[in-house]
């Protein structure tokens, strides 16, 4: 098949670089195309089209709704209770929500950081957990208080291997480079990975 990237119908629609996907409620599936810098949308009747993001190479990031949002590298996706999709957005270093319209706004996090990629909300409280890669740490970012705190690992310690916890005693383990987060478990008895 060609590369490329465009909407339209199946057979006609164009991916450059797909590297994340996600669904919402209804099950419309979203998909990172991470060259093209955008968030392309799949409807219930397969059909394509660009939810948000601009196919212009950036550095920097602009807030606005779809053609007028620019990222600069997303990187994964993620989707809570109300279809907001969440990504990071790894050069500019920010996390990015997009609405089901296609409104991107820039999350103010606080703190730094540093090239993170994986993405991923908690089901039952909303708050998005984000493997803040090149700080070798997991984060929260609370969706009650909006502060960022650190979950998992020491700020710029590499360990030697992953580990999993059910407690937020982030000082006792060191991460090498995360890349993805999950959150998996019943009830209260959830788990970040």
């Amino acid at each position: 098949t060609d590369q490329g990237s465009a909407d339209g119908a199946p057979g006609t629609a164009r991916f450059y670089n797909p590297i994340a996907v996600t669904a919402d409620s209804t099950g419309v599936r979203y998909v990172v195309d991470w060259v093209p810098n955008n968030i392309r949308k799949i409807d219930l009747s397969d059909v394509t089209s660009t939810l948000a993001g601009s196919t212009a190479a950036s550095t920097v990031s602009t807030d606005g709704l779809g053609a007028a949002a620019v990222f600069a590298l997303p990187y994964s996706l993620a989707v809570d209770s109300n279809d907001y999709l969440y990504t990071a957005d790894r050069t500019t270093r920010t996390l990015r929500t997009i609405s089901p319209a296609g409104q991107v706004t820039t999350i103010g996090l606080g703190i730094g950081l540093r090239d993170p990629i994986g993405v991923e909300v908690h089901p039952t409280t909303g708050d998005v957990y984000i493997a803040d890669t090149g700080n070798h740490r997991v984060v929260r970012y609370s969706a009650a208080s909006k502060a960022l705190t650190v979950v998992l690992g020491i700020s710029g310690a590499a360990g030697e291997s992953f580990s999993r916890l059910r407690s937020e005693a982030g000082d006792t383990v060191s991460l090498c480079l995360p890349s993805d987060v999950a959150v998996c478990g019943d009830h209260d008895d959830r788990q970040v990975f």
